[in-house]
């Protein structure tokens, strides 16, 4: 089972940026309903044929993975093992940013 966050963005909200996150945080962010904005390289992503700088939104999670909203991707979400999202998001020193009010 995934958990899921359901999200509304506002035009007043703020940018939160975290250099040192880690899976926990994520997971956090996840539970709290704020999704997590990656900042990723894609070749370690299973579902990219090219390696170049990218942000995807982490939408759930279970053991076993994440469950990525890719805008460049019409099918959504995308499914991704823990350790190729580690492994991405690792080439951008794992940070991400959360939208709040």
């Amino acid at each position: 089972m995934f958990l899921f966050a359901k999200f509304s963005v506002s035009l007043l909200s703020v940018f939160q940026f975290h250099y040192t996150g880690g899976k926990p945080d994520l997971c956090d962010a996840i539970d709290h309903k704020l999704p997590p904005i990656l900042f990723v390289m894609t070749g370690h992503l299973p579902y990219w044929q090219d390696n170049t700088s990218h942000a995807v939104v982490m939408v759930g999670y279970d053991d076993a993975g994440a469950l990525l909203a890719d805008p460049l991707f019409a099918d959504a979400p995308q499914r991704v093992g823990w350790e190729a999202l580690l492994l991405a998001w690792s080439e951008h020193d794992y940070t991400f940013a959360l939208v709040t009010r």
